[in-house]
């Protein structure tokens, strides 16, 4: 789609893969991610504008985003899903 990934990190647990983009969204992909599977996401919107870049705290249990022109730094809750 022409977006721009600024910033990517994979969980410490192995079990996810987060990224950030231009348009201002958080996208956490189970890991590995397989090719007929890149639809499988969970989203994250909240910043106003581009993501600088993402990380896992040493538990995995938040993700860090920063922001650009919103100059904003996010901390997501990670809940894993049931199955």
């Amino acid at each position: 789609d022409g977006t721009d990934v600024n910033g990517v990190d994979r969980s410490h647990n192995g079990q996810w893969v987060a990224t950030a983009d231009d348009k201002g969204m958080v996208k956490v992909y189970n890991y590995p991610v397989l090719e007929n599977a890149s639809s499988k996401f969970v989203l994250g919107k909240g910043h106003s504008s581009h993501v600088t870049n993402c990380r896992f705290n040493a538990d995995d249990s938040y993700l860090l985003t920063t922001g650009g022109n919103d100059r904003s730094v996010f901390q997501w809750k990670i809940t894993p899903r049931r199955s």
